[in-house]
C-alpha cells in the first residue's frame, strides 16, 4: 500500500473477528467511520499479536521488526509467506515509529517495491489512494502530546477506492 495510516480508536466504527463461513482461518475486519475497511488474514493477525506480546511482555525489549518471507518448511496449516522477526536495532525502529513516515524514496533499499494489491489496471491511480502525499499543512499528525485535542479524521478522511461515496 502506498499510504500512511494512523488508526485511532475514535475513527474505528466496528471490528469483527471470526472464522468466515466456508473457511477455517480467523480473519479480523476493521471498519472506519469513513467507510474504509481493512481485513487481516490469520497469518498477519498472528504476526501482529506475536510482535505485540514480544514487546509488551518483555522486561527490556521496546521494538521489533517483521518482514514478509517465504518459508520453505513450516508447521502444518501455516501460510507459505510469513511475517518473520528480523534482526534490527531497537533504537532505530523506535526513532522510525516516532517520526513522520518517509516517502517511498526514503525506504530501505531491500524493501520490496509497491504492488497494485489487486487494484484493476483500468482504475485511475488517483482513485486508488491519495494518502502518502506531501504534508500540506505542515502539522505532524504523530505528535503524541496533542492527542487530547480532536484534530479531525486521520483514517477515512481521504477517499480510496474502498471508501463509500461522500454525501
Amino acid at each position: 500500500m502506498d499510504f500512511h495510516l494512523l488508526l485511532r480508536n475514535r475513527h474505528v466504527a466496528r471490528v469483527v473477528v471470526g472464522i468466515p463461513e466456508g473457511q477455517e482461518q480467523i480473519r479480523a475486519r476493521i471498519e472506519s467511520d469513513g467507510g474504509d475497511i481493512i481485513t487481516l488474514q490469520e497469518a498477519t493477525l498472528a504476526a501482529l499479536v506475536r510482535a505485540y506480546l514480544s514487546v509488551s511482555t518483555h522486561p527490556q525489549r521496546k521494538a521489533v521488526e517483521l518482514r514478509s518471507m517465504a518459508v520453505e518448511e513450516s508447521k502444518e496449516g501455516f501460510a507459505m509467506h510469513q511475517l518473520m522477526e528480523v534482526p534490527s536495532e531497537e533504537g532505530s525502529l523506535r526513532a522510525e515509529l516516532a517520526a513522520v513516515p518517509q516517502e517511498r524514496d526514503g525506504a530501505p533499499p531491500d524493501m520490496p517495491p509497491p504492488t497494485n494489491h489487486g487494484v484493476p489496471p483500468d482504475v485511475s491511480a488517483d482513485l486508488v489512494t491519495q494518502h502518502g502525499g506531501a504534508d500540506d499543512d505542515g502539522n505532524d499528525d504523530l505528535e503524541l502530546d496533542e492527542l487530547e485535542e480532536d484534530d479531525g479524521p486521520v483514517f477515512g478522511d481521504v477517499p480510496t477506492h474502498h471508501s463509500k461515496p461522500t454525501d
